[in-house]
Order: C-alpha cells, then sequence, then structure tokens
C-alpha cells in the first residue's frame, strides 16, 4: 500500500473530518473584462447535526459572495451560496473563500482563467526556386487548438504575400493559407511573417524563397520546308531547352502577317506549355498550304511564302526567325 495520499486523497480525507461536502475550487473561464459573472457554491451538510459555518469574504475586490453570515445547515441540507466575479481587465484573478466551523476549517479557491489560446502554425515555408516575374504558391495549415475564437491578421514583406490577410478561426477549426512568392529580381530571399492572433505574443513564420532568370534556347533559328503540295502540309521539329534551374511557362503566337498573297499558315505546337529545369521538349511546326483560288502565275511570281513565330516567356523574348517555303 503506497505510503503517501495525494493533495485530492487531502481534500476527502479533510471533508470526511467536517462532515462537509464542498468544491475545491470554483473557476470561471469565458469571460470579459467590465461585465460581471456569477457562479453557485454549493455546501451540504451530511452529519446528523445542524452545523453553523461562518464566513470571510475575499480579501480581493474581484470576488465576492452574496451571503449573509453565518450560514446555517440542517442534517442533509445544502446551502446555495452566489459567488460574484467582477473582472476589469485580461488577466488572471485567484482568490479564496475561508470557512469556518466548530469541527475545523476549510477553503474554497476562486479563479478567474484567462482562456487557452493556442495556435499550431509551421516554423518555416520555402519555396524554392522560383524565376523572376513568376508566381510560386505553397499552402499550409493554421489550426486553432485553443479554447477562444482567434482573429489572424498577417503581416508579411514583398516579395511574400499570404492569403487571406485576415481570418477568424473558432476553437478547433482550422484555415488553410496561401503563401506566395512573386520576384521582381533574381537573388535569395528570407522575411519573417508575423501572426497577431489577438493575443499579448507574436507568432512567426520563416519564408525562404530563391528568385532566378529563366532562359530557353532553341536548336536552330531558320527552318526550310522547301517544296510542299497545295492543299497539304509538312511537318518540322524543332527542340527547345531550358538552361536554367527553374522551370519555364510560354507560349507562341505569330510574329507577323504572311508574306505572300496567298494563304501560307505557320503553326508550333504545343502553343504553350512548360519547359521543366535543365529539361526540354519538342515543337512540331507544320504548314497548311492552301490556295484562296484557282489562279495561273508564271516564273516570275513571288512563290517563297513565310512567317515569323515569337516564343514568349516571361523576362526574355526568343523568337523563331523567318520559316521560308521554298
Amino acid at each position: 500500500m503506497m505510503d503517501f495520499r495525494t493533495g485530492a486523497s487531502h481534500a476527502n480525507d479533510k471533508r470526511l473530518e467536517l462532515g462537509l461536502v464542498f468544491p475545491d475550487c470554483i473557476e470561471w473561464r469565458r469571460w470579459t473584462p467590465g461585465m460581471e459573472y456569477n457562479k453557485m457554491l454549493y455546501i451540504k451538510n451530511v452529519t446528523r447535526k445542524v452545523m453553523i459555518v461562518h464566513w470571510v469574504p475575499p480579501p480581493t475586490c474581484f470576488f465576492n459572495l452574496n451571503f449573509e453570515d453565518p450560514v446555517r445547515l440542517n442534517p442533509g441540507a445544502t446551502a446555495a451560496l452566489q459567488v460574484v466575479f467582477k473582472p476589469v481587465k485580461s488577466q488572471l484573478y485567484e482568490s479564496k473563500i475561508e470557512f469556518f466551523t466548530l469541527k475545523g476549517n476549510f477553503s474554497i479557491n476562486l479563479k478567474g482563467s484567462i482562456p487557452r489560446v493556442q495556435l499550431e502554425v509551421p516554423a518555416s515555408l520555402d519555396f524554392g526556386v522560383c524565376f523572376v516575374n513568376d508566381i510560386c504558391e505553397r499552402k499550409f495549415e493554421v489550426m486553432n487548438s485553443g479554447e477562444e475564437p482567434i482573429t489572424l491578421k498577417w503581416n508579411v514583406d514583398s516579395p511574400f504575400l499570404l492569403f487571406p490577410a485576415m481570418a477568424t478561426l473558432g476553437s478547433g477549426h482550422s484555415a488553410t493559407i496561401m503563401g506566395r512568392f512573386e520576384p521582381v529580381q533574381p537573388g535569395a530571399y528570407a522575411a519573417m511573417a508575423f501572426c497577431e492572433p489577438d493575443l499579448s505574443s507574436i507568432l512567426q513564420i520563416r519564408l525562404n524563397g530563391i528568385a532566378k532568370y529563366s532562359c530557353l534556347t532553341i536548336s536552330q533559328y531558320s527552318l526550310k520546308f522547301e517544296d510542299v503540295m497545295v492543299k497539304s502540309s509538312k511537318r518540322m521539329d524543332l527542340q527547345v531547352h531550358n538552361i536554367s534551374e527553374v522551370a519555364v511557362h510560354f507560349w507562341i503566337e505569330s510574329a507577323g502577317k504572311p508574306l505572300h498573297h496567298m494563304e501560307s499558315v505557320f503553326l508550333a505546337q504545343p502553343s504553350k506549355g512548360t519547359v521543366v529545369a535543365n529539361g526540354s521538349i519538342t515543337l512540331e511546326v507544320r504548314i497548311t498550304f492552301l490556295r484562296k483560288s484557282l489562279v495561273s502565275f508564271s516564273h516570275k511570281d513571288d512563290n517563297v511564302y513565310g512567317c515569323s513565330l515569337l516564343m514568349k516567356y516571361i523576362v526574355c523574348l526568343r523568337h523563331f526567325s523567318n520559316l521560308f517555303l521554298l
């Protein structure tokens, strides 16, 4: 058998000794400064004799007992005493009420607890490598594991952004926050995102990202399709290489009008896409040659057709030179 007793065991022994049943503590957990809150304190006489219980008010103006002294308890009777809590600012309040009987004394603790507010956020958010003038996004979760609703307010410097900049989370709820990295110059970036969740303390998340220029090259700058039959098409392939360490998004459009009055249509597929870092793709460049009408022409007519295609991507512009149909 154990040779020591817990605090709860001592309290139970005290109750048995006095013949009274009473709580160890009365606690207020959810309250607003400037308001008044009441709770009932119950004391029961479990003996077969009448008991007279005297009490001394708490030594603070923030707690009070609305009941006349003394308290007379018949056998088996219960007294209901109203305890008043009047907080004036957001802080921890503690006091106690002292009671006196012929069999001994006891006290009941009074406590006005500050609601437990706790946010769970990652320590850092890494955006990795992003190319200049592009947008890299990362998501993370914020969890309110506290007891009260919390309003989040994010404060972070460019080139980082957090959305939404303000949000309210109920107790036990979470929210998905979108982080953005929008660099306009190359370099390594680091910043602290500060969160003000209605607390005296401020939470911090470290944000990191590296910005680099993107660069694409092509295997050749001129494609000659040679002879192409009317109402037919011809295809040639073109290699596009990404020599940078970031993925590059591109799109292709016509740089000008055809060089001849007859339709000469050059198309490149895919017309837009992404080339992974240090990777390459194959573009299929195709000409579809159609006559608007049946006409005759001599060798003096210009029978060379072509156009320019622009390949665009952020930061730099590369173009395909004139693609001649001979």
